[in-house]
C-alpha cells in the first residue's frame, strides 16, 4: 500500500511542528534524538520529498530534516540521507526540466575551487558496509513510497542520463546536482532565519546540528549566498564565539564556503566594517576563514587592503586576551598561505601585525607560531629567513613607531613593539641608526616615564653587548657616540633621590659597561667617554646597589687601561681615594674589583716623571693598603700583596717598614721583604739606598 497517499497536508503540518519550546526550525526537535529516531526521520523526510502530493508546499520544512542527516555521526544515516537527497534532486530536476532547460543546455564546469570534497557526506568513497546500509535505507524509503524495490525509475535529463537508482549513491566526491542546488536556493530564504535562530540555541546538540546544516546549505547555494550574506555573517560572528568546538568548526567551514563563492569585494566590505566598529576574536576567525576559502586570483587585488586593516592599532591591539592574538595570527597565516607571492606588496603591514602578536602574546605561547609565519612570509618574498625580512622592513617599522614615541609609557603597546623590532632585527639595526637613535634619545630623557626608561636601558644593554652584530654592523655606530653619552648617559647618571632613580642609574651603568666592553670602541673613543663620564662614575661608586658599585669599578678599570697617561693629573689623583673606600665594601666582589682597579691606577704612574709627581699620593696609598695585609679575606691579602704594587711602592714601603720593623708579623713581612729586595735602586728616592730587610 502506498503510505504517502494516505497522508494529508494537515497531517504533514502537524508532524512538522517544532518539538522543543523555542525552536524555530522543524528539524531542531529531532537534532538531539536517538539514532533510531534520526534514522526514521530521514526515511520519512526522504519519502515525502519524493512522493508527497503537496510536497512543494513543504520543501522549506522537509529539506532541513533530510539535509541535517548528511552530517550525521552515524555513517549509515549520513550515506543513506545522501542517497535519498540525490534522488530528490534528480526527481525535481526531471519534473522541472523545461524550466531548467537553459541551465542544462549551457551548464558550465563546476567552479575551479569547489570545496564539496571537504564536507562530510561528500568527502570519502563509500565503504562496502556503508553501501549496504545505504541500500537498506533506500529500500525502506521505497516501501514508504509504495514502490517495489526492483522498480528502478530513470529520468532522462536534458543533455544526458541521470540514473535515479534507488539502491545506491556512490558519487560521494562530486558537486551536488543541479536539482539539489536549485531546491536549496529556492527555499533558502525560508530556511535561513530558522537556522540562524537555532544556531544560538541553549541546547548544545541543536547548535551543533544547526551549524552543520548551515554549511550544507551554503555548499548548495554557491554564489546565491550573496543575497543572504549579511544575516549569514551576523550569525557566524555570534556562532564563532561558541564554547562548543563542533559549532566553531562548522561555522569556519561555512565561512570558507563564503570565501569560495562570494566576491571578496562584497564580503570584505561587510567583515572589515564590523571589525572597525567592534573587533573581536570571532570576527577575526570569520575573516581568516573566508580568506582561506577564497581563490588566490580573486583575493590578489585585496591583499594589501586586508593587511593594512589588520595593522591598524584599533584591530591589531584590540584585546589583550590570548584568543584574540591567536585569531589575529590566523588571519595573517591565511593571507600568506593563500596569496603567496602576492604578499610582497603588503610586507610592511603584515610584519607589523606579526610584531604586535609577538610583542603582546609571544610570552603567552604564540612566539613559535609567529616565528613560523615570519619564515613563511620571508620565503614568499624570496628572502633568506626572518632577519632578512626585518632588514627589508625595519626602516618602515621604526618610522611608524616614531610617530607616537613622544607619548609612550611603560604600558604602551608600541613600546613592546619597539622592543621586538630591536631584538629581532639583528644586523639591520646598523642600517637604521638615523631613525633609531632619536627615538632612544627622546624616550630616555629624565622627564619620561621611569619604568619605560628601565625597559629601554635593558634592551639597549642587550644590543650593545653584541654591538658588532647589531647597532655597529655597518661600522657607523661611533658617529652617534657623542649623542649617546651627552644626551642619554649623562642625564641618567645624575644623582636623584629615590629607589626608582637609583634603579635607573644601575641600568645606565650596566648599559655603559656593555658599551665600553663590547670591543666596538677604540682607545681614543673610550677616552672621549671617560672625559665626559668619569665624574658620574666616581659618584656611582657610593651607590647602595652592589651591582652598581661593582660595575662602576670595572668601568673605571677600563678607562684607566686605555688612558696611557693622557688623563689630567688633577683628575687622575681624585680617582684612587674613591677606590680605596671600596676596599671596605660589604661585598667581596666589589673589594676585589676595587683592588684590581687600584693596580691599574698604579701602573699608569710607572714613568719617572709620574712617580715623582704622584709620590706623596703613592705613599698615602701604600699606608692605606698596608692595613689590608692583615685582612681576614685571604683573597684580599693576595691582591694587595700582588707584584703589581711593588715596582712603584718600593721606596715608600722601605720607609714605612724601616720606621716600624715590628709592625707586621713575619708571615706578612717576609713576603713583603722578598718583593722589596727586587726593587732597583734607581727607583728609590734621593736619600734612600738599596733595601735591607730588618730580618
Amino acid at each position: 500500500m502506498n503510505l504517502t497517499s494516505q497522508v494529508s497536508s494537515s497531517d504533514v503540518e502537524e508532524n512538522l511542528k517544532p518539538r522543543q519550546g523555542g525552536c524555530s526550525s522543524p528539524s531542531a526537535g529531532y537534532f538531539g534524538g536517538p539514532r533510531g529516531v534520526r534514522q526514521a526521520v530521514t526515511r520519512v523526510a526522504g519519502a515525502w520529498l519524493l512522493s508527497l502530493r503537496d510536497r512543494c508546499s513543504f520543501f522549506h520544512k522537509l529539506l532541513p530534516l533530510l539535509l541535517s542527516s548528511l552530517d550525521d555521526e552515524i555513517p549509515e544515516i549520513a550515506c543513506g540521507a545522501a542517497g535519498l537527497w540525490e534522488q530528490v534532486g534528480l526527481r525535481w530536476q526531471m519534473e522541472n526540466e523545461e524550466e531548467l532547460k537553459d541551465k542544462l543546455d549551457f551548464a558550465g564546469p563546476p567552479p575551479a575551487h569547489h570545496p564539496s570534497p571537504g564536507l562530510p557526506g561528500y568527502v570519502r568513497a563509500q565503504p562496502a558496509e556503508e553501501r549496504e546500509a545505504d541500500g537498506e535505507m533506500l529500500d525502506m524509503a521505497v516501501a514508504l513510497l509504495g514502490a517495489h524495490p526492483g522498480e528502478v525509475s530513470s529520468a532522462t535529463a536534458h543533455g544526458g542520463t541521470a540514473q535515479m537508482s534507488v539502491g545506491r549513491w556512490t558519487d560521494c566526491g562530486s558537486r551536488p546536482g543541479l536539482g539539489c542546488r536549485e531546491l536549496v536556493f529556492r527555499n533558502l530564504s525560508k530556511i535561513l532565519p530558522a537556522i540562524c535562530h537555532d544556531i544560538t540555541d541553549w541546547v548544545v546538540g541543536t547548535r551543533v546540528k544547526s551549524a552543520q546544516l548551515l554549511a550544507v546549505l551554503l555548499l548548495h547555494a554557491e554564489a546565491h549566498i550573496t543575497q543572504h550574506l549579511e544575516p549569514v555573517l551576523r550569525t557566524l560572528l555570534r556562532a564563532c564565539a561558541d564554547e562548543e568546538t563542533a559549532v566553531v568548526r562548522s561555522c569556519t567551514r561555512s565561512a570558507e564556503l563564503i570565501g569560495t563563492f562570494v566576491s571578496p569585494e562584497v564580503f570584505l566590505r561587510l567583515i572589515l566594517s564590523t571589525l572597525r566598529k567592534s573587533p573581536s576574536p570571532s570576527g577575526l576567525l570569520v575573516l581568516a576563514s573566508v580568506i582561506r576559502g577564497c581563490p588566490r586570483e580573486a583575493l590578489r587585488p585585496h591583499v594589501k587592503v586586508i593587511a593594512v586593516e589588520l595593522a591598524h592599532a584599533h584591530i591589531c591591539q584590540g584585546s589583550e586576551k590570548r584568543l584574540y592574538g591567536e585569531r589575529l595570527l590566523q588571519c595573517v597565516r591565511a593571507v600568506v598561505s593563500v596569496s603567496r607571492e602576492d604578499c610582497r606588496g603588503a610586507g610592511v603591514p603584515l610584519v607589523e601585525v606579526l610584531v604586535t602578536v609577538l610583542a603582546l602574546w609571544g610570552p603567552a605561547g604564540l612566539g613559535a607560531k609567529v616565528q613560523e609565519t615570519l619564515a613563511e612570509l620571508a620565503a614568499v618574498e624570496s628572502m633568506d629567513g626572518s632577519q632578512e625580512l626585518f632588514r627589508a622592513h625595519v626602516g618602515a617599522l621604526l618610522e611608524r613607531l616614531a610617530a607616537s614615541h613622544q607619548d609612550w609609557t611603560s604600558h604602551s603597546k608600541e613600546l613592546l613593539q619597539f622592543d621586538v623590532v630591536l631584538t629581532h632585527s639583528g644586523p639591520a639595526l646598523g642600517e637604521v641608526l638615523p631613525q633609531l637613535v632619536p627615538i632612544l634619545r627622546s624616550c630616555l630623557q629624565p622627564a619620561r616615564d621611569p619604568p619605560m626608561r628601565l625597559k629601554l636601558f635593558s634592551t639597549l644593554t642587550g644590543l650593545l653587548l653584541g654591538a658588532r652584530e647589531t647597532v655597529d654592523s655597518q661600522g657607523q655606530f661611533h658617529g652617534y657616540l657623542d649623542t649617546l653619552i651627552k644626551d642619554i648617559f649623562v642625564p641618567n647618571l645624575q644623582w636623584h633621590a629615590g629607589r626608582t632613580a637609583a634603579a635607573i642609574r644601575t641600568a645606565a651603568v650596566s648599559c655603559l659597561w656593555a658599551l665600553v666592553s663590547s670591543g666596538v670602541l677604540s682607545d681614543e673613543q673610550i677616552q672621549e667617554v671617560q672625559e665626559m663620564l668619569m665624574p658620574q662614575i666616581l659618584t656611582t661608586l657610593e651607590e647602595d646597589s652592589q651591582m652598581t658599585r661593582l660595575i662602576s669599578c670595572r668601568i673605571i678599570n677600563v678607562f684607566l687601561k686605555t688612558s696611557d697617561g693622557v688623563i689630567d693629573p688633577d683628575k687622575f689623583i681624585k680617582i684612587y681615594p674613591e677606590l680605596l673606600k671600596r676596599l671596605d665594601d660589604v661585598s667581596h666582589e666589589v673589594r676585589l674589583a676595587a683592588t684590581s682597579t687600584l693596580v691599574t691606577w698604579l701602573e699608569r704612574v710607572r714613568n719617572e716623571a709620574g712617580k715623582c709627581y704622584y709620590q706623596s699620593n703613592i705613599q698615602h696609598l701604600y699606608r692605606e693598603l698596608l692595613v689590608y695585609l692583615d685582612d681576614p679575606e685571604s683573597a684580599i691579602q693576595d691582591a694587595v700583596l700582588g707584584k703589581s704594587f711593588f715596582p712603584v711602592l718600593g721606596p715608600a714601603a722601605r720607609e714605612q717598614l724601616a720606621g716600624r720593623p715590628d709592625s707586621l708579623g713575619p708571615a706578612v713581612s717576609q713576603p713583603v721583604s722578598s718583593e722589596l729586595l727586587r726593587v732597583p735602586t734607581s727607583l728609590c728616592p734621593v736619600g734612600y739606598g738599596p733595601w735591607r730587610s730588618p730580618w
